[in-house]
């Protein structure tokens, strides 16, 4: 259950394909990645497209959160990856923006125009690889983030 020196994860079992497999992170489908540096596993779930509570929902009923992007090195294997919109973590709040798992808005990288001001926009997705906001309400792909076991 904890991660030690040479492990990318440690889910404190010997379960195959749950995530964790033999200490490594077990990332794989036709639309999943991995972070080599981090050992992060993204899922694009493409269909049916969902509104950003929906998202939200569909990530964290499989132990995922919708992704955050807190690093160039992390928005540039994320933008390598994801074609079209797809929801992110990302929603507006009292002193900017916020993502939705507790980690600080250390980054953003916004597309021309953003973050647009429209208080009916209010949830970050990305867009042709860049960070946009649209209202919650819309319905994209989205980009779903699984930390490794025992972090």
């Amino acid at each position: 259950g904890v991660i030690d020196q040479g492990e990318q994860c440690d889910d404190g079992n010997d379960v195959p394909a749950d995530g964790c497999s033999g200490c490594l992170v077990d990332c794989t489908g036709p639309d999943s990645f991995s972070d080599d540096l981090t050992f992060h596993c993204y899922t694009i779930v493409k269909m049916p497209p969902l509104d950003w509570d929906m998202a939200r929902t569909a990530c964290t009923s499989v132990g995922e959160h919708l992704a955050t992007l807190t690093s160039d090195a992390e928005y540039q294997l994320v933008r390598a990856h994801v074609g079209g919109k797809a929801w992110l973590g990302g929603q507006r709040a009292s002193s900017g923006f916020a993502w939705d798992d507790g980690e600080a808005w250390t980054f953003a990288s916004w597309k021309g125009g953003m973050p647009d001001p429209n208080p009916d926009k209010q949830c970050v997705d990305i867009d042709g690889g860049l960070m946009n906001v649209e209202p919650c309400g819309n319905a994209f792909a989205i980009l779903c983030e699984r930390d490794p076991a025992g972090g």
